[in-house]
């Protein structure tokens, strides 16, 4: 049984709801994501799932709330995924994570299925010459919408994406690819980058 209480003007009156529950929203109901006390499930006629999208509760708000039933997404980082001295003229080459003798391994496994929320990705120098390019990689494929630039005389670059955007099952194969054009003169340069994952 999902913990479930009505609140009025922030008093609790727990009762108990079968979990997983699934159903409709009706007026004078909205369901919290757990730990967090100010949000509500935005429509009401919404059908009840776990991973819905959240606005603010008002403060007067009196109706059913729920502390556990809706399941947090859990944020995970993945890496580091590295690569010594960048070479030009690469297109989509795998990033290496582990090297075990003259094994060479290129990505790491999600125990359950979600989606890449962030990438990271940090030279040991100003790129130059040309820019660089990071993207994430699902099951050995270079994911287009994530692609993200290290610009010339910059270090690093940091991204979001939104949830759902680039899923992935469980047991999905996760890393990191780069590009580099044939201008690209920052060969001495080592570079690392990582994912952020949401399951």
């Amino acid at each position: 049984m999902a913990a479930f209480s009505s609140v009025r003007n922030g008093t609790p009156n727990p009762i108990t709801l079968p979990a997983p529950y699934k159903g409709i929203l009706t007026p004078g109901q909205g369901i919290v994501i757990p730990d967090t006390t100010d949000n509500i499930i935005a429509a009401l006629g919404t059908p009840v799932a776990s991973g819905i999208d959240v606005k603010a509760l008002p403060a007067d708000y009196s109706g059913p709330v729920s502390t556990a039933f809706l399941a947090t997404p859990t944020r995970e980082r993945l890496g580091p995924f590295t690569r010594e001295n960048v070479a030009a003229s690469l297109v989509d080459s795998a990033m290496q994570t582990a090297l075990d003798g003259a094994a060479i391994f290129t990505a790491q496994l999600p125990e359950k299925a979600g989606s890449i929320v962030g990438i990271w990705a940090l030279l040991s120098g100003p790129a130059a010459g040309a820019a660089l390019t990071v993207k994430a990689s699902v099951a050995g494929a270079a994911v287009a919408a994530s692609a993200k630039d290290i610009a010339i005389a910059a270090s690093q670059v940091v991204a979001t994406f939104n949830r759902n955007a680039i899923p992935f099952a469980a047991g999905d194969k996760l890393g990191v690819m780069i590009t580099t054009p044939a201008g690209w003169t920052g060969t001495t340069l080592d570079l690392i980058c990582g994912l952020i994952i949401e399951a």
